[in-house]
């Protein structure tokens, strides 16, 4: 019956923040990031309850240690693909300053 009901307020809290108006609210929408971290809270704070009624302190830690490890992941990944398009557009910005200073040149 406790893990019936841990799911039951996971599933209704992921429902209700898939519907809460984030960009009324915050003024834009959610980045991916914040809204996966919202996701797992949705449901790692009914776990951790749970597991704490049931005295699971190592099961408290792994999952949440698994959770902010995967979560960093997440974030670095972000940040890599930032700074690929980032350095893809100086390099696209140098070349187009070269042909312009070529052509230039030539007339």
């Amino acid at each position: 019956m406790e893990i019936a009901l841990t799911a039951f307020v996971a599933a209704l809290t992921v429902a209700l923040e898939h519907y809460i108006p984030w960009r009324k609210i915050t003024g834009k929408e959610l980045s991916r990031p914040v809204a996966y971290a919202l996701g797992v809270l949705a449901m790692f704070i009914p776990l951790t309850i749970l597991f704490l009624v049931n005295r699971e302190a190592d099961t408290i830690l792994a999952l949440w240690v698994v959770a902010a490890a995967s979560g960093l992941a997440v974030v670095a990944c972000y940040g890599v693909d930032r700074f690929t398009e980032l350095h893809l557009r100086v390099q696209e910005a140098i070349e187009q300053e070269e042909q312009l200073r070529r052509q230039t040149d030539e007339g």
